[in-house]
Formats: structure tokens, sequence, C-alpha cells
């Protein structure tokens, strides 16, 4: 049977080699992206996707859904949520002036996008009990908490991904479907095969995923045989 996933933020980095894998293993790959992927399109018939501009999405919640209607995917196996668009970070320093406008916009991409995307998928049936919603989240958090006076530039970027991680676990008890989070740990853009790994790992964990990963956060670094849950109240 061919299986369905979407991956929101599928188009560039770790989202790609994300997509790429699962078209070449056969899968149904649907991707909301803000990227040019039709290159890729070209080549697999097993690939659609919608582009999409992440600086407009507080105005356009109906336009979202109208756009997955696109996609033709009965139900989902998978659904993935790897968007981002942080190019400038929040900080903590009051004196700093306009934090609030790429703040807002990193609200709507990482936590309003998902929810829009997410009640639409449910309320037409295509998220059912065995499909796998993961989050990728940002060692960040753990970072940011222990070593708050060295990243306090980047309160938006923890506060995002802590956002991440509660909406996740929040969604997991009152809906179907398993819904999880994966922290890939610091892959090194510039670095040959550094991102292909980090792929590799959340794709392993990924189809190790069952009911028991519900509202959960794991690491997955160097493709290792067993996953740690995280629990960020340590």
């Amino acid at each position: 049977m061919i299986r369905n996933v979407l991956i929101v933020g599928g188009g560039s980095k770790l989202g790609i080699e994300l997509t790429k894998y699962y078209l070449e293993h056969g899968y149904n790959v649907d991707v909301i992206t803000g990227s040019d992927i039709n290159t890729l399109h070209q080549e697999y018939k097993n690939l659609n996707y919608i582009h999409i501009d992440w600086d407009i999405i507080e105005n356009a919640p109906q336009t979202i859904k109208k756009r997955l209607d696109y996609f033709l995917s009965d139900e989902y196996d998978i659904i993935i949520f790897n968007q981002n668009n942080l190019n400038v970070h929040t900080s903590f320093e009051l004196i700093r002036k306009n934090q609030h406008t790429e703040f807002i916009k990193n609200i709507n991409t990482n936590i309003l996008l998902p929810d829009i995307i997410l009640r639409s998928l449910y309320r037409s049936r295509k998220i059912q009990s065995n499909t796998k919603v993961v989050f990728i989240i940002s060692r960040i958090i753990s970072m940011w908490l222990m070593q708050l006076s060295e990243h306090g530039d980047k309160a938006g970027y923890a506060a995002i991904k802590t956002l991440n991680f509660l909406f996740s676990k929040g969604y997991s008890v009152f809906n179907k479907g398993i819904y999880f989070c994966i922290e890939p740990g610091h892959f090194n853009k510039g670095m040959p095969g550094s991102i292909e790994q980090a792929s590799r790992s959340i794709v392993n964990l990924i189809a190790k995923a069952d009911p028991s990963f519900n509202g959960l956060a794991f690491e997955s670094y160097n493709e290792q045989e067993e996953y740690n849950i995280i629990n960020y109240e340590d």
C-alpha cells in the first residue's frame, strides 16, 4: 500500500532531505514550502507541493485551507512540521527596537500555521489514530534554560520551539493521532553529510514511533539505536 506524508517546510536544508528520502522510498509526498522545488517536482511524479509566503500567514487561514485541497491524499501516515522563517532573533534586551514584527511573523509561521493545517486535516478525517504528527524542535529549549546569559538573544526562537512542544503535548491529549517532537541536535550545514545524517536519524525514529510516543519529545542524534526521551522539567 502506498503511504502518504505531508512535510511542512520540506523545500530546503533538512526539509528537502526528508522530502527526498520519502520520495525515493515510494511515498506520496505533499510539501508546503517557501522554496522553489519545481525541478524536484518534475523528477518525481509522487511529489505534490504548494508554495506559500511565510510572511503573510496571519491573513490567510481560509486561503491555506483551500490550498490544502490541492493535495489528494485521503489520509496521512506521517505529518512533519519543519518550517521556520526565523531570520531575526527576538532579544530580551528591552533597549532594542522593532523586535515584535519578526516575532509575530515567527509565531504565525511556527505556531498558527500548524494549528490551521491540523484542524483542517482533522476535520476532513485525514488524521487517523495511527497518523504520526511530528514537530522538529531544537536543543535551544534546554540550552536556553541552562545557559540564559549565553542565549538571551535567542529568546524568540526558544519560545517558539517550546510552544511547539507544548502544543504537541496538548494535541496528544485530545485528538486521534500520535503527536511527538524530535530534537535533531545541531548539524553543520557546511559539513558534507551532516544534514543527510540528521535526516536519516529523524526518519529512523519516525519509523519506530508507536502510541507510546504520544506527547513526548525525543533526541535523535547520529542514527543511534536507542532514543532518549527529553524531560524539560528536569
